[in-house]
């Protein structure tokens, strides 16, 4: 277990910013809102440019957060 929070500190929740975890992986400025689908699985990990930039010719085709080479590109909602 973790210990509990210093006396004054603000809550994990409230240093955390959730926008933050929807940012894309590669460039931090856009939203993730791809996913980038890899055998039966799929991570929503990047922008739309970003995406492209890994699928075009002179991107590696591979997923960034975990190297598999990728099938297919698909918008989430």
């Amino acid at each position: 277990p973790s210990a509990p929070p210093a006396p004054g500190a603000a809550p994990l929740a409230a240093t955390a910013s959730q926008d933050d975890d929807d940012l894309c992986v590669v460039c931090q400025d856009a939203p993730a809102r791809v996913g980038l689908v890899h055998g039966s699985s799929a991570h929503k990990c990047c922008c739309r440019g970003c995406a492209a930039e890994l699928c075009g010719p002179r991107g590696s085709g591979k997923c960034p957060l975990c190297n598999q080479r990728i099938t297919s590109v698909l918008d989430v909602f």
